[in-house]
């Protein structure tokens, strides 16, 4: 040690690094249970999930592979995908402060890096579609533009689950039917050959289903990632994430909204449309339980009719502000898709209300996803995700765009741990009164144990 301890700036650079990757190797060999830090109030059963993107919330692709290999279509993936991919994020970082040389930097490929969600959270299957963001036809026509494609992907959505359209049958189609189904979705048919509008629906039907949204545009920086993207619940309790390693698209939310084991009531974010229209396509069945004819909103959506304001719907008003004790169905008893609190199928998809104010939707259609619609909606805050966002924008390292992947990984899961431990802890002090206890029961819901009198 020199005196003074007057170090070079290669010293101080050399000490820094190590002292940085000791703390990253600490927090590897800690082990943790995701499932304790679940939302207290909501449990594995929340009735509102608010989700939103950042694509500030970066970093670079160098580590990233890109290579879709033999399993091109592969977007089902099994529960501990990303178990998997974190233990060897974990063991990178610990290697990385025993060997301190000559250690190349961590590669994954980006199909394994899926949403983090708890155990007790996960449904039968967790959903990574990344690989589908491009799917075969854009693939196909790389010299195309990135222009939203002509019509309205809300009706030829409709038309589909409706059974009116199948585009395996587009090809086959008459010159009569064509042109009713492209006027439908508002498409131009004067003086358009049959090819022109197959192409036209092709291009519309592509875009819905490789996650793009027909009313709003995603950005990304030219070599980094796509961003983070979060699902919070109205406690501010982090239930799902994922980095996103291409630019941001409705299928970020869609593979994690799927993947919950229990569907949220209430899905809150900035593209609703978008949203539904692609669960709607790749997973017709689901949708049509969810929520049938109604396409995620609370009525119909019909054509040049404004929707109903007031429409009431008691089951969605937060356990909060309810009277008496509600208690949820048992998961045993629970019948198909059916919700636990709710005791329905129901499901909704909305906008969030700053994002409703702010940003113009394509199609009137997309008037019908607005929450204030709903008689209930005031009990229900639409801000959450965007608050978190916000507020890892000062967390967060102002460097991390020059992170390495592993880093990056690590760092986001820390932070959403920490977090939400921090909140959780908070949640069961307040409960904590006289000498009680606070326990996790069904659905890991908080219940308060009375002291025993043992005098």
């Amino acid at each position: 040690m020199k005196s003074n301890c007057q170090f070079t700036t290669e010293e101080e650079n050399y000490l820094e690094k190590m002292m940085y990757n000791g703390y990253l190797a600490f927090e590897c060999l800690s082990d943790r249970d995701d499932d304790t830090v679940i939302c207290g109030i909501c449990g594995t059963i929340p009735q509102v999930l608010n989700g939103d993107g950042n694509e500030k919330n970066c970093c670079r692709t160098m580590e990233i592979n890109y290579d879709d290999g033999d399993n091109d279509e592969l977007g089902d993936l099994d529960d501990n995908i990303m178990d998997k991919t974190l233990s060897k994020v974990k063991k990178y970082l610990v290697e990385r402060i025993v060997y301190t040389r000559n250690l190349l930097p961590l590669s994954l490929n980006y199909k394994s890096i899926g949403p983090i969600i708890a155990p007790a959270l996960r449904g039968p299957k967790v959903y990574n579609t990344e690989n589908m963001k491009k799917s075969y036809v854009k693939r196909m026509r790389q010299n195309e533009t990135d222009s939203l494609p002509e019509g309205d992907a809300n009706c030829l959505s409709r038309l589909i689950m409706d059974g009116t359209f199948d585009p395996q049958t587009l090809n086959t189609l008459s010159e009569e039917n064509l042109h009713i189904i492209c006027k439908t979705c508002c498409i131009s048919v004067t003086g358009v050959s049959m090819f022109q509008l197959r192409l036209k629906l092709e291009r519309l039907y592509d875009m819905v289903l490789s996650g793009e949204s027909p009313c709003h545009t995603f950005t990304k920086a030219y070599g980094q990632t796509g961003g983070y993207y979060l699902i919070v619940c109205s406690h501010g309790v982090i239930y799902s994430s994922k980095t996103l390693t291409l630019k941001e698209s409705v299928r970020d939310a869609a593979d994690q909204y799927l993947s919950f084991k229990y569907i949220p009531p209430v899905f809150i974010n900035d593209t609703p449309c978008g949203l539904a229209r692609n669960i709607e396509l790749r997973h017709p069945d689901v949708a049509a339980e969810l929520w049938g004819q109604n396409m995620a909103c609370f009525e119909k959506p019909v054509a040049d009719v404004q929707p109903t304001m007031g429409i009431s719907c008691p089951e969605l008003l937060p356990l909060e502000y309810r009277i008496g004790n509600v208690q949820p169905i048992p998961p045993q008893n629970l019948v198909g898709l059916q919700h636990p609190i709710t005791k329905t199928a129901r499901r909704y998809i909305v906008e969030d209300r700053f994002h409703a104010q702010t940003n113009p939707h394509k199609s009137k259609l997309c008037l019908y996803h607005n929450l204030n619609l709903c008689e209930q909606a005031n009990s229900i805050k639409t801000s959450m995700a965007e608050c978190e966002n916000s507020i890892r924008k000062v967390k967060r390292l102002r460097s991390t765009c020059a992170q390495n992947l592993a880093t990056h990984i690590m760092y986001n899961y820390l932070m959403d741990f920490y977090h939400n431990e921090s909140l959780v802890k908070k949640m069961k002090d307040s409960l904590t009164r006289d000498g009680s206890t606070v326990t996790r029961g069904l659905y890991h819901r908080f219940i308060i144990e009375a002291s025993r009198d043992t005098s």
